[in-house]
């Protein structure tokens, strides 16, 4: 009797690794392989080194990227990054002042 693998919580389809990040790039752009990953890697050391700075990362159409230290000061302080899906946005709503709609259908 053959025993069966066990079911792996997340499979490798399941997740996107920066050669993929990369691999994608390079086949939307002109860049080469090399160029593709060191712009990925700027942009990622970029990221990084703005949250750890205390800055949000706000970057539509993926979301806001926040930092948080939880149990500061403690020996169980560790940092937690949290991502806050953008909203999607209807067709055809215009934003005025503060992000309120400006559409007429809506007085």
């Amino acid at each position: 009797m053959v025993a069966e693998p066990k079911p792996t919580a997340k499979s490798d389809a399941d997740i996107v690794r920066k050669k993929d990040i990369v691999d994608h790039l390079t086949a939307m752009t002109s860049l080469d392989g090399k160029q593709s990953r060191l712009a990925v890697n700027a942009m990622l050391t970029f990221l990084r080194q703005s949250l750890d700075a205390g800055k949000r990362i706000d970057m539509t159409p993926l979301g806001r990227i926040n930092r948080r230290v939880q149990k500061a000061g403690t020996p169980e302080e560790k940092v937690v990054y949290r991502l806050i899906p953008a909203k999607d946005k209807p067709a055809g709503k215009a934003k005025g002042k503060r992000g309120k709609s400006t559409s007429a259908d809506e007085e």
